[in-house]
């Protein structure tokens, strides 16, 4: 399966990197090591003709953080389905949410 990849300069809403993604699968940020959903990217108007399109495999990512909360979650949590998107932060190892100051959640026990 391939999606249609968008490039978005200084699209990070934490460190003003650039991001790279799609509203299916998220949008990553190289330097923070982060996904984040279409709600949480910059979209900087004042930038004409920076957006770019590559076709790629998915990607799978098992975690997803609380931005708010700062806990970890499985991906087919159950918790996940209550949790607003603009909170969502999706991890693809386990050690970058903890080292990102991530504690685990109830459904890792």
């Amino acid at each position: 399966m391939e999606y249609d990849i968008k490039v978005i300069k200084r699209g990070c809403p934490i460190c003003g990197g650039d991001v790279k993604g799609n509203d299916l699968i998220g949008y990553y940020c190289k330097r923070c090591n982060l996904i984040f959903p279409r709600s949480a990217i910059v979209f900087n108007n004042k930038i004409k003709g920076k957006i770019k399109s590559k076709k790629t495999k998915g990607v799978n990512f098992g975690f997803v953080g609380n931005m708010k909360t700062k806990v970890l979650h499985v991906r087919d949590c159950y918790i996940l389905k209550k949790m607003k998107d603009k909170n969502k932060v999706y991890f693809s190892s386990m050690n970058d949410a903890l080292k990102l100051g991530y504690r685990k959640g109830r459904c890792f026990k």
